[in-house]
C-alpha cells in the first residue's frame, strides 16, 4: 500500500508540475529530504522518483513563463565556481573513475539548489518551501524524539535506511539544520495552539539529537541553541524553556551514552578520536603536496594515497568537513567553500539590516535570523563530520538566495519623478499691440 501510495502522490503531480514548475520544485525537495520512498517495501523503494520529478520539473521550467532571472551576487558566483571547481579537481583526481561517479551524484545535490533559485519568487512559494523542509525532517526528528523519549535514549535515533540522513550523524545533523527553521514558523504562526505544536517539535527534535549518540552533534546543538536563543524573540521565556528541555533530558541519558560524550574530552585514550587525528594530518600532507587541486573525490578511500601519505593508518574518512574539503579539493576548493558559508552569513546580516525597520518585512528578518542559526549548528558540528556535501546546507544557501532577491525588490526606494519647471505665463507674456 505504501508504494502505491507514494507512486500515486508522485505521478499525481507531474501534470501540475508541467504547467507549474514551482509544484515540481516542492515535490522534488520532498522527495530528496524525505526519501519517503525509502519508508517502502516493494518497487517504490529503490524507483528514482528524485530523478523523475527533477527531469519533469526542469522540462517544465524550460517551457514555463513562470520563472525567474538568475540572481548574480556573491553567493550565487562562488557557488558556480565551487561547481565548476569540482570538475577540474575531478579530472586530476587520484582515483578519477571513482571521483566521476561522486561527482555526477553531488551535480545531483546542487541541482535542487540551483532550481529553488530560479522557481522562487514571492513570499508565500518561500514559506511553502520552508514548510516543505521542516516537514520532511520534522517528520523524522519527531518520531525519532519520541523514540528517545519511550526508550531513556538507550538505542540510537537513525533516518530511513538509503536517504542522505540514514546515519545517525547525518540524522542528527539535519535535525540541528531544521530546529531554527521550525522556531521562524513558530514566531510567524499567530495560531496558539500551532505554536505550542511547535514548540513540542522542537522538543522532541532536541531528544532525537541526543538520542542520535552523536558526539559532533552534541557539540553542534549546544551552540546552535546558544545562537538560536540569541537571536529569537522573547529570549528569556523561549531560552527558558529550551534551557529546561535540554537538561532535563540529560539527566534521563543512560551511564553508556555519557561514557560515549565523555571520550570529547579524553580523546588522547580514544581509539576512534586518534584515527581523526591522524586522518586529518593525511589530509594536510596530502593538500600540501598538491595544494591547488587536492587529491579529488573519494581520495579519502583511495587506498594508493594512503600508501603515499600515511601507510600505518587504517581510518578511512574526513571526519570533518574542512579537512574533507581540503584533501579532495585542495586550498583552492576549502577557501571556496568557506566563502561560501561566509557569504550566506552576511547576506543573512543584509537581510536583517535592511528589514530592521520595515514591519511588513518582518518574516524576513525572522528568517535571516534563524538560517544564520541553522549555519552555526552545520558548521559547528561539520568540524567533526564527513558532511561537506550535506544535501540540506545547500538548500538552505539557495532559500537564503530567494530570501535576499525579494527583500531587494521590496526595500527599492522609490524614485521620486523630477519635478518640470512651470512657465510663469504672466512674466513672460508678449506685450499686446496698442489700440
Amino acid at each position: 500500500m505504501r508504494d502505491i501510495f507514494i507512486t500515486m502522490i508522485v505521478l499525481g503531480m507531474i501534470p501540475v508540475t508541467l504547467l507549474r514548475p514551482f509544484v515540481g520544485m516542492l515535490v522534488w525537495t520532498w522527495l530528496s529530504l524525505m526519501s519517503p520512498h525509502r519508508l517502502a517495501w516493494g518497487f517504490a523503494y529503490d524507483y528514482p522518483f528524485v530523478q523523475l520529478m527533477a527531469l519533469v520539473t526542469m522540462a517544465s521550467w524550460a517551457i514555463s513563463k513562470f520563472r525567474h532571472p538568475f540572481p548574480i551576487n556573491t553567493i550565487t558566483c562562488l557557488f558556480i565556481i565551487f561547481t565548476l571547481w569540482l570538475g577540474v579537481t575531478t579530472v586530476f583526481a587520484m582515483d578519477q573513475s571513482a571521483a566521476i561517479d561522486r561527482y555526477i551524484f553531488v551535480l545531483k545535490v546542487f541541482a535542487l539548489a540551483y532550481f529553488i533559485i530560479l522557481t522562487i519568487g514571492t513570499r508565500e512559494q518561500i514559506h511553502a518551501l520552508t514548510w516543505v523542509i521542516v516537514l520532511s525532517i520534522g517528520f523524522y526528528s519527531v518520531k525519532g524524539g519520541i523514540f528517545g523519549a519511550v526508550t531513556g535514549g538507550n538505542h540510537r535515533v537513525y533516518g530511513p535506511t538509503g536517504s542522505f540522513i540514514s546515519d545517525n550523524n547525518q540524522m542528527a545533523l539535519a535535525v540541528i539544520m531544521v530546529m531554527p527553521l521550525i522556531r521562524y514558523l513558530q514566531q510567524n504562526t499567530a495560531n496558539k495552539l500551532m505554536r505550542l505544536g511547535f514548540l513540542a517539535a522542537l522538543l522532541f527534535s532536541l531528544i532525537s539529537v541526543f538520542a542520535s549518540h552523536s558526539r559532533g552533534a552534541l557539540l553542534g546543538v549546544a551552540a546552535m541553541l546558544a545562537f538560536m536563543v540569541l537571536k529569537s524573540r522573547q529570549k528569556m521565556l523561549f531560552g527558558s524553556i529550551m534551557v529546561i528541555g535540554f537538561v532535563g533530558f540529560l539527566a534521563l541519558l543512560p551511564a553508556h551514552w555519557w561514557e560515549r560524550m565523555g571520550t570529547i574530552g579524553s580523546y588522547e585514550e580514544d581509539s576512534s578520536a586518534q584515527g581523526r587525528l591522524e586522518v586529518w594530518t593525511f589530509a594536510i600532507d596530502l593538500a600540501l603536496d598538491r595544494p591547488i587541486n587536492g587529491g579529488g573525490f573519494e581520495v579519502f578511500v583511495h587506498r594508493p594515497a594512503y600508501e603515499i601519505y600515511a601507510p600505518d593508518i587504517t581510518t578511512r574518512t574526513a571526519h570533518s568537513i574542512i579537512f574533507q574539503v581540503l584533501g579532495e579539493h585542495g586550498f583552492v576548493g576549502l577557501l571556496l567553500f568557506v566563502m561560501l558559508g561566509l557569504a550566506t552569513w552576511t547576506t543573512a546580516s543584509w537581510v536583517e539590516r535592511r528589514t530592521k525597520n520595515v514591519a511588513e518585512l518582518r518574516w524576513a528578518q525572522d528568517l535571516a535570523a534563524m538560517i544564520k542559526v541553522s549555519l552555526v549548528g552545520y558548521f559547528v558540528s561539520g568540524l567533526f563530520l564527513n558532511l561537506a556535501f550535506f544535501d540540506l546546507i545547500y538548500v538552505v544557501m539557495a532559500l537564503m538566495v530567494v530570501v535576499a532577491r525579494l527583500v531587494a525588490k521590496e526595500t527599492v526606494p522609490a524614485v521620486q519623478p523630477k519635478l518640470r519647471r512651470t512657465p510663469n505665463y504672466a512674466t513672460n507674456a508678449r506685450p499686446q499691440p496698442a489700440e
